[in-house]
């Protein structure tokens, strides 16, 4: 398809290809512009700028504004990543044991890990990536 065409559009959607098809109000595109589609829902598409800022934000600083409690470990001494760090956090009942090395972080008591400020937002809120968005805006960062 041509620019215009919704198949254009779709194929270029960070959506899968059979949820165009769909009717989606507003379909969000790579490069965070939403075409009109045929719903009456809009949708407020994620900036890029904004997911390139959470992609490199260090997980410890994403981590401490998230948890209801984070404490660094500063008995841990790193094996690989002279720069990684422990932190024992919680949100609500749950508990982490979670290391960071920059944006990446990995939950050691899980073995479930992940990189960049939304990831950890899903992983440690239980969340799916717009509410995650939003809980990342609501929180400032």
């Amino acid at each position: 398809g041509a620019p215009g065409d919704d198949s254009f559009w779709c194929l270029r959607s960070v959506r899968k290809k059979a949820e165009c098809s769909q009717g989606l109000s507003l379909s969000e595109t790579s490069s965070g512009v939403g075409v009109r589609g045929r719903g009456a829902m809009v949708r407020r598409a994620v900036d890029n700028l904004d997911l390139d800022r959470w992609r490199s934000l260090a997980s410890s600083v994403v981590l401490r504004v998230l948890a209801d409690h984070a404490k660094q470990d500063r008995d841990f001494i790193p094996r690989k990543d002279r720069s990684a760090t422990r932190w024992n956090a919680s949100i609500g009942a749950r508990h982490f044991e979670i290391l960071c090395t920059g944006p990446k972080f990995m939950d050691m008591r899980a073995g479930i890990g992940g990189g960049g400020a939304v990831d950890l937002a899903m992983y440690l809120l239980d969340l799916k990536f717009k509410p995650a968005v939003q809980a990342l805006r609501s929180r400032g960062l």
